[in-house]
């Protein structure tokens, strides 16, 4: 069943190159089209897209996607506004909302016509090459409407994200973005600063000596520096008092250790399985 006429991908990378092959592959959308100079063409080439444009595309959308880095959604907004139809419904795919929706309210002629949107998937590659339209199957989709958003635009996004597999969850901007920063954007700067203290410590014939546990806590480590800059700094608040809890946690392990204390380090391993579990929910 088709949803929308004309769909306009704004960065054709990982997550919007994987959009648009689902969105093509679901047959949702009659036709879409890729903005990204640098990926673009070759989102087309792989045939995610159906054509490339510029911002006079947008004109005849009634579908915009923003998938650009954070920071630069911002700027984004600022150069299709001018383009933009009223009706056209507009929303994004960062990991970060309450930043996003101030430029929304600022730069869009009909804020009410924009939802914000984060789907939890992804990978630690980048392109429109590591793009897969099974990105989002049984992943969940948090959408972050306001007080001022039109209640028919949320219901066209949930059933965009729903005809790509993903589960769609509604919360608040401010209560995504806190709850982000503990379960994803906490882990990546925890990952980041484990594998550089640990490749700080290896040298010469010590490299290739690791094992799983190397392997799964410092995967993410290789994610796109200049895109998780932006997310740690658009989500500052939160990613620093999620800091802060992780500081307490490994504070207390690491007096533990200090002390010779098995039974507190065997309490914090415990508090670790707990907090694993509360974080994953039923299974």
């Amino acid at each position: 069943m088709t949803l929308f006429r004309r769909a306009v991908i704004v960065g054709t990378g990982l997550i919007g190159g994987s959009l648009a092959g689902a969105l093509r592959r679901a047959g949702i959308v009659e036709r879409v089209v890729g903005i990204d100079a640098a990926a673009a063409p070759r989102a087309l080439a792989l045939g995610l897209v159906d054509e490339t444009g510029g911002w006079d595309a947008v004109s005849d959308a009634d579908l915009v996607i923003l998938a650009v880095p954070v920071r630069a959604t911002v700027e984004v907004l600022v150069e299709l506004a001018p383009f933009l139809d009223a009706k056209a419904l507009v929303t994004d795919v960062g990991s970060t909302k309450t930043s996003v929706l101030t430029a929304v309210s600022s730069n869009l002629a009909s804020p009410s016509r924009f939802v914000g949107g984060h789907p939890l998937a992804g990978t630690e590659k980048s392109g429109p090459e590591a793009a897969l339209p099974s990105l989002f199957e049984g992943r969940r989709c948090v959408l972050t409407p306001t007080d001022e958003t039109d209640p028919a635009a949320v219901e066209s996004c949930s059933a965009l994200w729903r005809a790509v597999g993903a589960v769609v969850q509604i919360m608040s901007p401010a209560d995504h973005d806190r709850v982000l920063g503990l379960v994803s954007h906490l882990p990546h700067a925890v990952a980041f600063a484990l594998a550089a203290a640990v490749g700080a410590g290896i040298s010469g014939s010590q490299a290739g000596l690791y094992g799983g546990g190397f392997l799964d806590t410092t995967r993410i480590a290789a994610s796109n520096p200049a895109m998780w800059r932006d997310v740690l700094l658009a989500n500052r608040a939160a990613v620093l008092d999620a800091l802060g809890r992780f500081e307490d946690e490994l504070g207390q392990l690491r007096a533990a250790i200090a002390l010779s204390d098995g039974e507190a380090i065997e309490a914090a391993v415990a508090r670790a399985h707990a907090g694993r579990a509360r974080v994953l929910g039923p299974t």
